[in-house]
């Protein structure tokens, strides 16, 4: 993944293609492995992203960090039965006007792309724990 190419606080994240591990309904127990599924747009690589960034004074350090989030929204019907939040993509031609200062913020372009332009594909049925998700929940 590179580092966020802003302009005021939007960024595109650029990334090869998102993979999600199955919540599966919160069913597991801690030491079951969850099934981690690939999602490709065909076509389309390396994936844009819409984030936003900050700057963050770290208390620790005092150092200011540059530091992003990935917007989310209610996953489409691809991944609904997977997760329940999937990533928001923007379409290439959107990056200038995404990451374009504006007066207004770049909402009409966030959208969740529908469930016949992507791809899933279970890469690897035991991948990470549930303890091991939980720690990047708990963030």
């Amino acid at each position: 993944m590179q580092v966020c190419e802003a302009v005021a606080l939007y960024c595109a994240i650029h990334a090869e293609p998102p993979s999600e591990s199955a919540s599966l309904n919160g069913i597991l127990g801690p030491t079951r492995k969850k099934p981690k599924w690939e999602f490709t747009i065909p076509g389309q690589r390396p994936f844009g992203m819409a984030a936003v960034w900050k700057l963050w004074k770290n208390p620790t350090t005092e150092h200011w960090e540059k530091t992003f989030a990935v917007l989310t929204g209610e996953p489409n019907e691809l991944m609904a039965p997977i997760h329940d939040r999937m990533t928001t993509f923007l379409e290439p031609k959107d990056y200038e006007e995404y990451l374009s200062p504006s007066e207004r913020a770049p909402v009409h372009l966030l959208r969740i792309l529908s469930a016949d332009r992507m791809k899933a594909e279970l890469v690897d049925a035991s991948p990470i724990s549930n303890a091991q998700v939980s720690l990047f929940e708990s963030q």
